[in-house]
């Protein structure tokens, strides 16, 4: 039974320790934000799309730009953990047909990456569902091995 509580307790500290740091360190990113359709300017994703797509060279210009931003952070190990926080918006942006998507009908381009975002926020959510559930578990730890867990002395 001991052995059981101590694997349960270094999975759970695992899961409470993995993210973070990363919580803390990505609120001064200068990209689109995993934190709802707003861009790090604070620019609503739909009022960006219109007046990206009202002019064509501005939206190849918001894509050539994040496709290097990506690719340069691709080629710094130390942007691994935000690259896959952000895993479906680059691949949507790197993506060939996406890419060709913009050219042809524009919102329907930035619809898909707003639902390339919604799915990052969504694996970010449950992450963090993960991390309140680990930490809970380590914090019942020293009450439940002097008995007050749920009595109170």
């Amino acid at each position: 039974m001991q052995k059981l509580v101590i694997v349960i307790t270094f999975i759970c500290f695992s899961l409470a320790t993995a993210g973070v740091d990363h919580l803390r360190s990505d609120r001064g990113h200068r990209f689109p934000s995993a934190r709802g359709d707003h861009f790090s300017s604070g620019g609503n994703i739909n009022m960006l799309a219109s007046k990206l797509c009202a002019n064509n060279s501005l939206a190849q210009a918001f894509l050539s730009k994040n496709q290097a931003a990506f690719t340069q952070l691709k080629s710094n190990g130390s942007f691994a953990q935000f690259l896959e926080e952000k895993a479906q918006e680059v691949a949507y942006i790197q993506n060939s047909p996406n890419v060709a998507l913009l050219s042809s009908n524009c919102t329907q381009y930035f619809n898909g990456l707003a639902t390339a975002r919604n799915a990052d926020r969504q694996k970010e959510r449950q992450q963090r569902e993960y991390e309140r559930i680990g930490a809970n578990l380590l914090r019942q730890i020293i009450p439940t091995i002097f008995g007050y867990g749920s009595q109170r002395h």
